[in-house]
């Protein structure tokens, strides 16, 4: 999707400036791309939002070019500061738009609390130490006991591009310092690391897929999860320590009931924060489709009508943890 965001924001760059120079700048209110709102949009603004659209500027050079606030500017930004560039904002404000309401939003509002957990376990479990590649020893199935009782059987072998490590759990249940996980599913991971290690080269993706059921239990730690899993996720550690992850795939829970997952901008976290600084996860609840974005904070456009409709100071607002 980034490559489409550089490739599209380049043409923007190099092929409408010549026709936004014949009709700006132009007067208008405060609106989509007057970056330094002053109620003029000129071609240097939307060189500017493209720019940050190309990671090349901040978007702090232009918060007038984030309409959605969540720390990006897309094509579609881009493209509504060209719009209004050339169309102008008119000269009565735009409405402010009736925040939607839903029946689902508490099951949203569940699945940004669950998505955070998961996040900061596969942003902790990229060890950021070293780097390494190799084929490695290939494993034979073995299986192993769960410390609770169940079993795992690891297999670990070249495959992929790289080491293929696959472990089947058989109602394996971990327990640690009063908090419990029931695992019963398989689980895959590609990476170019040897087999079993727990290095991840930096800027190399590693993928992994759990399918099967999953029961956390920690009340110290405020986590209660008991589903159905299909998820596929990736992981990139970046230079500094940044984790990226995107994640796809279907889970049904008691507590949020059966959600569709697919990652519409890579969530970015960095060392030692709780919460994403940017990225946006398109969720679809009981047939409705929303887009939760992380930047500074966490909004909800239910609808996925281009509108927030609610939004939070952090992904760790107690409002968000709805599940009992």
């Amino acid at each position: 999707m980034w490559g489409h965001i550089r490739s599209i924001a380049g043409a923007l760059s190099f092929g409408l400036v010549a026709l936004l120079a014949s009709a700006l700048p132009l007067r208008a209110q405060t609106c989509a791309g007057d970056c330094n709102t002053d109620t003029l949009v000129t071609v240097d603004e939307i060189l500017v939002t493209v720019n940050i659209a190309l990671g090349s500027l901040p978007p702090a050079n232009c918060p007038a070019g984030d309409t959605s606030s969540d720390g990006a500017i897309t094509v579609d930004e881009i493209l509504a500061a060209v719009a209004r560039g050339l169309n102008g904002c008119g000269t009565s404000p735009t409405p402010t738009p009736t925040p939607r309401t839903s029946e689902n939003l508490p099951a949203f509002e569940a699945f940004i609390s669950s998505a955070t957990d998961a996040i900061i376990e596969i942003s902790g479990f990229a060890n950021l130490e070293g780097s390494g590649s190799g084929a490695g020893s290939p494993t034979p199935p073995t299986t192993l006991p769960c410390s609770g009782g169940g079993t795992q059987t690891v297999f670990c072998a070249p495959g992929g591009g790289g080491n293929m490590t696959e472990i089947s759990f058989d109602n394996c249940l971990h327990t640690e310092d009063g908090a419990s996980t029931l695992i019963d599913g398989d689980f895959v991971q590609v990476s170019p690391s040897p087999c079993f290690s727990s290095v991840r080269p930096i800027g190399v993706p590693v993928e992994m897929t759990f399918t099967g059921s999953l029961a956390v239990d920690d009340p110290a730690g405020g986590t209660t999860f008991d589903g159905d899993v299909d998820m596929d996720v990736s992981v990139v550690v970046e230079h500094g320590g940044t984790v990226q992850i995107s994640m796809n795939g279907s889970i049904d829970s008691d507590c949020v009931g059966s959600v569709d997952v697919e990652t519409d901008h890579v969530l970015r976290i960095v060392p030692g924060a709780p919460c994403p600084n940017i990225g946006r996860l398109l969720v679809e609840i009981d047939g409705e489709r929303s887009m939760i974005s992380h930047g500074t904070g966490v909004s909800i456009d239910l609808g996925n009508d281009g509108f927030v409709d609610k939004r939070y100071d952090s992904c760790l607002d107690p409002d968000l943890d709805t599940c009992e």
